[in-house]
């Protein structure tokens, strides 16, 4: 079994973790990451990785200036995927701590090639939250949620909930005397809202049918008047977050087609809500709408008034990756050996793909798109294909462009140097997929956006660029 202690200090909001894990080894190493849960996650958090001590222990002590968050504890694979991006695997879910916390936590941890399996128990102060969140989330249920959503009438039941979810609000309720009301809240948001979104997506065109009339009566009717639910713990719930803007987005497309999608959400948004709640969700509408876009003086418009922290530094990064709008001369290694730079591709419109064997997502986008655009486009003699391998095994690369899932003989390709990777990190690259369309001087077009991942608008954008195919 594996024994963890989490303590917060009334003053520092220092954290003292000790793990105790079942089968460890001399030389292992186990990494805790600090993130906001929302626009950080275990790859762009705070990491702090350790390795076992002469007690047989992991120790971390961290200290934190914020009175709550979310860590991930994290370790290396042991066999999976290795060779691909993802090294680190998650020994726990996402953790929600508080002040005051001195929480430990026995779990049994075992890695196959069908994933991570783990069981849990927590005790301590402030340990009811822990086990709330991970008997609602983790305990199984005979309702399969996916085929009772596909029955309902979403006009109807838009807000009403599965009987999953009624199982998950009884636990939950047990556990109400002995949690904050901020923990109790965000555990009760994320039941509440984590399949209104999907129910969004499998209603999404039936709604287009009905028209704007019923759309604008349904999708827009506010959920949270009936919930009494704190505005800081909505803020901090990404199944909330995401229902939301799922919503505003459905509107806008269905009840207001003249609209510009992000400029329809941001007013409803902004005539909707107020405060910190208002404030994550245009932060959280430009991580997920904007998606690199150049839209900086609506960046520079919301950094006028809003308010909250985390919302501004969200902005503040958005901003300085769009602002940034060209790309270094970054060198990549070539099938044939030896390395070739961007600037080699001088005068030419480039669409930059980064990929990695094992990853479904690329398969899927270089099939359904970039396949499609690669036959359109091959007498262009104004645009290059440049499909990028980011796995750090050779073999394992030249593999995956012979298999024809993620590239073809029309783009030309490449690895990530094993020497300099900084096309990603100074990117912020970690999910893939990742798209980028730059010109002839390496100013950057486009970076990731839906439209590059649309083929329609994908080819239109192109044919702008480079004339009609």
């Amino acid at each position: 079994m594996t024994n963890i202690s989490v303590f917060a200090s009334e003053s520092s909001y220092t954290f003292r973790i000790t793990v105790d894990l079942q089968d460890s080894k001399e030389g292992d190493s186990l990494t805790l990451v600090v993130a906001d849960g929302i626009f950080d996650n275990y790859n762009s958090g705070q990491q702090f990785t350790v390795g076992r001590n002469s007690r047989g222990v992991y120790q971390f002590n961290i200290t934190n200036e914020e009175s709550y968050g979310f860590f991930f504890l994290l370790k290396t694979r042991t066999f999976s995927y290795k060779g691909g991006p993802n090294k680190m695997a998650m020994v726990i879910e996402k953790q929600f701590w508080e002040k005051g916390d001195d929480v430990s936590l026995e779990l049994a941890y075992r890695e196959t090639f069908g994933g991570i399996y783990s069981q849990c128990a927590f005790s301590g102060e402030g340990s009811a939250k822990y086990t709330a969140r991970y008997k609602v989330f983790s305990e199984q249920s005979a309702t399969n949620v996916q085929t009772e959503l596909k029955n309902r009438s979403l006009l109807s039941d838009l807000y009403a909930l599965t009987d999953r979810q009624l199982d998950q609000l009884e636990i939950l309720q047990h556990y109400r005397p002995m949690t904050s009301r901020l923990a109790y809240d965000l555990i009760k948001a994320d039941i509440l809202f984590q399949y209104k979104k999907t129910m969004l997506d499998l209603e999404v065109n039936h709604l287009t049918d009905l028209g704007s009339q019923i759309a604008s009566v349904d999708i827009l009717r506010k959920p949270d008047s009936y919930l009494d639910l704190a505005p800081e713990a909505l803020s901090l719930s990404k199944a909330y977050l995401d229902f939301t803007l799922k919503r505003f987005s459905a509107y806008v497309n269905i009840a207001q087609k003249e609209e510009e999608l992000l400029a329809g959400v941001f007013n409803l948004i902004n005539t909707n809500f107020n405060g910190l709640l208002r404030d994550r969700l245009l932060a959280y509408m430009v991580v997920v709408l904007a998606k690199g876009k150049k839209q900086d003086v609506l960046y520079r418009h919301m950094l006028s008034f809003i308010e909250d922290p985390m919302a501004v530094s969200v902005l503040k990064r958005q901003l300085a990756i769009t602002s940034k709008r060209q790309l270094a001369n970054y060198c990549f290694e070539r099938m044939e050996g030896g390395d070739i730079c961007l600037d080699e591709f001088k005068g030419k419109v480039a669409l930059i793909d980064f990929w990695f064997v094992g990853c479904g997502y690329c398969t899927k986008l270089y099939k359904q798109v970039l396949s499609t655009l690669e036959k359109e486009f091959v007498d262009s003699s104004e645009l290059v294909f440049l499909s990028i391998n980011i796995d750090k095994d050779r073999e394992k690369w030249l593999k995956g462009v012979a298999s024809g899932e993620y590239t073809g003989d029309r783009a030309i390709n490449l690895r990530v140097n094993d020497v300099d990777k900084s096309i990603l990190a100074d990117n912020k690259i970690t999910f893939f997929p990742t798209l980028i369309l730059i010109d002839g001087n390496r100013k950057v077009l486009d970076f990731n956006s839906n439209d590059l991942h649309d083929l329609v608008k994908l080819r239109n954008k192109i044919a702008s660029l480079v004339g009609s195919k």
